[in-house]
């Protein structure tokens, strides 16, 4: 038996929540607790459901936060990011991340010269890499790769947010929403994850499926809004 003050438990729980990383979305960390640190979640689609545009507003929510995040894009260049950005928040000018770091290697996406730029930027709670499949395939290791990012993730004791896309062959189902098979090629990434999300956009309607959470054991299904002038998304009130 151990006797603790009062401060004690206090300073105990909150350090606890600062394990913690809030979203944003009341639903997404009301069933996960939000993004663990020292920590890779995985959200998953095929192209142009909404992944990238979710991770620009959950940046954008954490830096809110005063957390630091850091935006690796291997698919745009920094005027791209920038302008989406902006699109997003069009209408909320005040809320634009002005302070969100951005690394754009398009013309260099080896995997060793990426980790070796990130591990030396201080204070990192969020790291997003979009996408994972960009990485150069050059004598390519998944395990060495996730471990790689598991050993950032621990070291840097932040959360890394890999967008992932999936194969086409989902598109010649009747169902098109994404299943945890689809990832099937990457079963490393599956299993070292602490959650994977897929998204299906159906018109306006973003649905993001919790498929795997070994943070709090639940899964459920929630509807974003999606804007599709701004590419603003944002969260609705029904949870399955």
């Amino acid at each position: 038996m151990k006797i603790k003050t009062v401060k004690q438990i206090i300073d105990e729980s909150n350090n606890i929540k600062d394990d913690y990383i809030k979203t944003g979305f009341k639903s997404f960390d009301d069933t996960t607790g939000g993004l663990a640190k020292s920590s890779i979640s995985v959200f998953a689609s095929r192209p142009a459901m909404g992944k990238s545009s979710l991770a620009f507003k959950i940046a954008s929510n954490v830096l809110k936060d005063n957390k630091n995040v850091l935006y690796i894009s291997l698919e745009n260049t920094e005027e791209n990011i920038a302008k989406k950005i902006l699109s997003q928040n069009k209408n909320t000018p005040n809320n634009i991340p002005y302070n969100l770091n951005l690394i754009c290697p398009m013309h260099d996406t080896n995997f060793n010269n990426i980790y070796e730029l990130v591990s030396l930027i201080p204070s990192l709670d969020l790291i997003i890499i979009d996408y994972y499949q960009l990485i150069d395939e050059t004598n390519f290791n998944e395990e060495l790769v996730i471990s790689k990012l598991k050993e950032l993730a621990n070291k840097l004791n932040t959360h890394i947010m890999i967008l992932s896309t999936l194969p086409r062959n989902i598109e010649t189902r009747i169902n098109k929403r994404p299943v945890l098979t689809d990832l099937i090629k990457h079963h490393k990434l599956v299993e070292e994850s602490n959650l994977i999300c897929f998204l299906y956009k159906n018109n306006n309607i973003v649905e993001l499926n919790i498929r795997k959470n070994k943070q709090t054991n639940k899964r459920c299904k929630i509807n974003l809004l999606f804007d599709h002038d701004t590419h603003d998304i944002k969260e609705l009130d029904n949870v399955h």
